[in-house]
């Protein structure tokens, strides 16, 4: 069965029904296989709500790419005079680095999906790691440091648990971007980490 609609008044939430007019009767449990392709009035794919998610990420990967500038200028300076930079900042560095390339990724991939509609789903599928572990980093390094890493030499024991425990909470996260990937354009959901994905995510940063 194909069908074509066009409506150009105003935005819309479209509803579809299925009806069996013959004398099969369909079972409760039948699955029904559908295509929706929808366009706006200027062509795009994006639906109202996504209409500026595009230029979004193209000025955040321009100021993140600005800040990374600034901030490799002051690191060079630092190691001027420090000869080194102490491992705090280096994970700092990490996390903006990973959190910079995945923002890249998620840029290339909604601008493939303004043309056609689907994207890159291998990219977005990087772009959420890449985010949820620079997050999962960021907040490792606050709490670690509020435990005093920085000020008490014999906090740097523990470090090496610390650092297990991170590496652990880092992998459960890139398991679960990839299972809420999966089920990524279910009916029921109305945000990617809804239901169990989002709770354990909520579980392992209390965990933290």
């Amino acid at each position: 069965i194909n069908g074509t609609l066009r409506q150009t008044m105003r935005p819309h939430v479209w509803y579809f029904a299925v009806a069996d007019c013959g004398e099969s009767k369909l079972l409760s449990a039948t699955r029904i296989r559908y295509e929706f392709m929808a366009w706006q009035e200027d062509g795009t794919e994006f639906s109202v709500e996504q209409d500026t998610v595009l230029l979004m990420h193209l000025a955040e990967v321009v100021l993140l790419a600005a800040f990374s500038f600034f901030y490799i200028t002051l690191c060079k300076k630092y190691m001027e005079s420090a000869e080194s930079l102490h491992a705090t900042i280096w994970a700092l560095s990490i996390a903006g680095a990973v959190l910079f390339l995945g923002k890249i990724f998620g840029t290339i991939h909604w601008t493939y999906y303004n043309s056609d509609g689907e994207g890159v789903k291998a990219l977005d599928v990087i772009a959420d790691i890449c985010i949820l572990l620079s997050q999962v980093t960021l907040a490792s390094l606050l709490i670690t440091v509020a435990h005093g890493y920085t000020l008490l030499p014999g906090k740097n024991e523990d470090l090496d648990i610390i650092v297990l425990m991170v590496f652990m909470i880092g992998v459960i996260h890139v398991l679960l971007a990839g299972f809420g990937k999966i089920t990524d354009d279910a009916a029921h959901k109305w945000h990617e980490y809804e239901g169990p994905v989002g709770w354990v995510i909520i579980a392992c940063r209390l965990a933290l």
